[in-house]
């Protein structure tokens, strides 16, 4: 797996507050952290090279990872090692801090907070769990701080139910409008959800 850790300029030793890391995991799926996190959010540098003051290395070292493997320059070398769950991609992130993390005893010293917005939210969650049974069984070295939820996509048909009338509410639809838009989210949900049904047969019938 791809990865790449910045260690902050602007870190403070602080005993009774130990300066925290940020995993950042970007959804998609299939988006790279390294890429779109680090370079189009958060990260010290801009897409065009240029320092970013909004950077969140301000306030902790930043752990960028393309996750899952098949994103950006995370790859494997043969294709049953894909991951095919969000329990695999948890199981492949565990393995990758454990190699981080059981050898650099300045990185055990600090909360380690997982962070996601997207799908990414349903790694966090995944990550979050595998990583601290990890911990608990003397596995993983390093102390898990946090999960952090940003506007993820982990209930999309929840989500979009939303929409319209929260459109409402804010006088951008009137009540036609409200009710056009969600026989639309209706029939599009439908049309996912049978897609998906077929594209899980064929998956099946692949690997038999």
């Amino acid at each position: 797996m791809f990865w790449w850790l910045y260690r902050s300029p602007y870190r403070v030793e602080i005993s009774s507050k130990p300066w925290p890391i940020i995993l950042w995991l970007q959804g998609g799926l299939g988006a790279s952290g390294v890429g779109l996190g680090n370079f189009e959010e958060i990260g010290p540098l801009d897409v065009n090279l240029k320092p970013r003051n909004s950077t969140w290395l301000r306030m902790a070292d930043l752990l960028f990872v393309d996750n899952p493997v098949g994103t950006g320059f995370s790859f494997v070398e043969e294709s049953n090692l894909f991951v095919k769950t969000d329990e695999e991609a948890a199981t492949d992130l565990t393995t990758l801090l454990k190699e981080i993390f059981n050898r650099n005893e300045s990185l055990q010293q600090s909360p380690l907070h997982i962070v996601a917005e997207s799908y990414g939210g349903k790694f966090v969650v995944t990550l979050g769990l595998s990583a601290l049974k990890a911990i608990g069984a003397g596995k993983l070295k390093a102390k898990l701080g946090g999960v952090i939820l940003g506007d993820t996509w982990i209930s999309p048909e929840d989500f979009v139910l939303s929409w319209g009338p929260l459109l409402k509410d804010v006088s951008r639809l009137d009540n036609n409008g409200l009710e056009m838009a969600n026989r639309f989210i209706l029939f599009n949900n439908f049309c996912i959800k049978s897609s998906l049904k077929k594209i899980k047969s064929i998956f099946r019938m692949k690997h038999i």
